[in-house]
């Protein structure tokens, strides 16, 4: 008797874990949720959602960064246009040789409305929604 009494409790016991298991389980999933909700909802599509930028306190610097000469000039002048971020750069392959010479190319970030000017300046790689490599046009 007293064996089954002691059963009783260990399984009690268990089922109480599991029941506060289940319970923490759903808390946390909804609060993923929310969380996840209010990313989507109040950041821009093309930046990094960082906690920072979710709570709204990023603001964009100057930053000195060694850059191709190449591409230095055209860095700097992208760096002007409202709504766009410079990421990464090149100035292409330069007497370099090779069977696939590449072209100048600067990655970049920008919204929908200055999508519409970079297009016309430069030909654009899409590399999804709001970014991708920028080149100087090609002239025939």
């Amino acid at each position: 008797m007293v064996r089954f009494l002691k059963y009783l409790v260990i399984m009690g016991c268990l089922q109480v874990v599991i029941v506060v298991f289940i319970i923490y389980a759903a808390i946390s999933s909804r609060r993923s949720s929310a969380s996840q909700a209010a990313t989507k909802s109040d950041t821009s599509q093309s930046r990094s959602v960082t906690p920072a930028a979710i709570a709204g306190v990023v603001r964009a610097v100057q930053v000195w960064a060694d850059v191709d000469e190449g591409i230095a000039d055209m860095v700097v002048y992208l760096n002007t246009i409202e709504g766009v971020r410079t990421q990464a750069s090149c100035q292409g392959t330069i007497r370099e040789g090779g069977p696939k010479p590449y072209r100048p190319q600067v990655m970049a970030t920008w919204t929908v409305e200055a999508f519409e000017r970079l297009r016309k300046e430069f030909d654009v790689t899409l590399l999804g929604d709001g970014w991708g490599y920028l080149h100087p046009k090609e002239t025939v």
